[in-house]
């Protein structure tokens, strides 16, 4: 099952390179012949961090942008990436606006791969979360927590096992003031 996929030179060039903006366009630079121009910002959301930092075994990098999306109002998102020779590698992401929230990250060694996932639905006051782990002996462990009361069913669709959870919110009392 492919979770992820991505360029990661390209990744890593974009971590490198310094962003600055001219006359309303952002424009990346990054070493070689041409800057890359990135399209035009929109509603007021601007990049916040664009960092990164390696040595001959191990980097790390990161990056973040926040501000006004309609029809999201204020938000704010940021992604890391993260490697170790001979140990491991792995990244993140994290989200969030008024109504909603959002963190999640994945960590892969030689033996296992390990993910993790938070969802907050602010309106709702309700949340979710899960944990994944593999080993490559084909073993693997999932746990889902949530909020409000959890009902799962198992199954099966194309010859795969499936587990099929859903939950209902919280049921909130009206108390007497």
């Amino acid at each position: 099952m492919q979770l992820l996929s991505f360029n990661l030179a390209a990744v890593l060039a974009g971590l490198a390179a310094a962003t600055t903006r001219e006359e309303g366009e952002q424009v990346t630079k990054i070493p070689g012949p041409k800057p890359t121009k990135l399209p035009p910002r929109d509603n007021g959301v601007h990049f916040v961090q664009v960092s990164n930092s390696t040595n001959t075994t191990s980097g790390v990098g990161q990056v973040s942008a926040a501000g006004n999306l309609s029809p999201f109002g204020d938000i704010g998102v940021g992604c890391g990436i993260n490697w170790e020779r001979e140990v491991s590698y792995g990244g993140g992401l994290n989200a969030g606006s008024r109504a909603y929230g959002l963190g999640g990250g994945f960590k892969i060694t030689p033996e296992n791969i390990t993910i993790g996932l938070g969802i907050g639905i602010n309106p709702a006051n309700a949340s979710a979360n899960v944990q994944f782990s593999g080993t490559t002996t084909g073993h693997f462990e999932l746990v889902l927590e949530t909020s409000g009361e959890l009902s799962c069913a198992p199954g099966t669709k194309d010859g795969k096992s499936v587990l099929t959870c859903k939950s209902a919110p919280k049921e909130h009392k009206a108390t007497r003031g």
